[in-house]
């Protein structure tokens, strides 16, 4: 956001400064125009025979005096409106960055009441999928957990355009990014420029991912999951070291959530078993 700030700034004042130099070339040009008017126009012998030489001395001082003044005026009043302006900006800009903050914390707060919660299963993963997306204002997100059975992960709950492909894909133990993150535990901040041959068996997606955070979610040494959030056809922004950190954040407070929602499942199951009659 800074950088584009302050790339915009630039060009704002450099299209001023070019502004500023036009309006006084053509105060100059007028200066100009009036001191030829008086020494080589045909109506030079007029002034001459009605005024004195020190009047019209006083006259051309007086005239290059006020323009002086007049570009002088312009070039403060312009460095004020300037300061002004920048000012706002970045009042502008950090009340937007406060707003900004003040959504991801909603959205931590938000997810750890689920901690306390007794919402559903499913519940649990969309709030943490539509709550990644919201925090870091990506497009959309996905959320895939470790079957240990199986020795692959599912995805579980998808929030995006794509919601309906993502939901129920499997992948691999080690495969692709999700398996390689499983497998490796280490946070990824991936860009369009992404490393295709450090991942096994890497399946390259029919959407334009521009910008993307990958965590592995996980607890007491297991892993439980990945949550991913991506950045879809946004050639204008990218995910960065600031939104890694948050994303960690948030992994924290969503897998205690995961596990809770997994236990209170499976505790639910087997009190339905216990009462079932023999």
């Amino acid at each position: 956001m800074s950088i584009d700030l302050d790339h915009s700034l630039k060009g704002l004042e450099r299209t001023e400064f070019y502004q500023r130099l036009l309006t006084s070339i053509l105060v100059l040009l007028l200066v100009a125009f009036i001191v030829f008017m008086f020494f080589f126009s045909d109506i030079r012998n007029l002034y001459q025979a009605e005024m004195s030489r020190h009047t019209f001395d006083v006259l051309i001082m007086g005239l290059l005096l006020l323009s002086f003044l007049f570009v002088s005026y312009l070039a403060v009043k312009d460095n004020r409106i300037r300061q002004l302006r920048r000012t706002l900006i970045q009042e502008k800009t950090a009340s937007a960055i406060l707003e900004n903050e003040r959504e991801k914390l909603e959205v931590l707060l938000q997810i750890g009441a689920l901690l306390n919660s007794n919402v559903g299963q499913q519940r649990v993963f969309d709030t943490i999928c539509s709550g990644i997306v919201k925090c870091l204002r990506g497009d959309e997100s996905s959320l895939m957990l470790y079957d240990p059975n199986h020795s692959n992960l599912k995805c579980v709950s998808a929030y995006g355009a794509k919601r309906e492909l993502l939901l129920g894909q499997t992948v691999n133990w080690g495969e692709s990014v999700a398996g390689w993150m499983a497998k490796h535990r280490v946070p990824l901040l991936l860009q369009k420029d992404l490393e295709q041959d450090k991942f096994n068996n890497f399946v390259k997606k029919e959407r334009n991912i521009t910008s993307a955070i990958c965590l592995p979610l996980e607890l007491g040494g297991d892993i439980k999951g990945i949550l991913n959030v991506n950045l879809i056809d946004r050639p204008d922004r990218e995910f960065d070291q600031h939104d890694l950190r948050i994303a960690k954040i948030f992994a924290q407070n969503a897998v205690l959530a995961i596990e809770r929602a997994l236990y209170t499942k499976a505790t639910e199951k087997q009190e339905v078993a216990t009462a079932a009659p023999a």
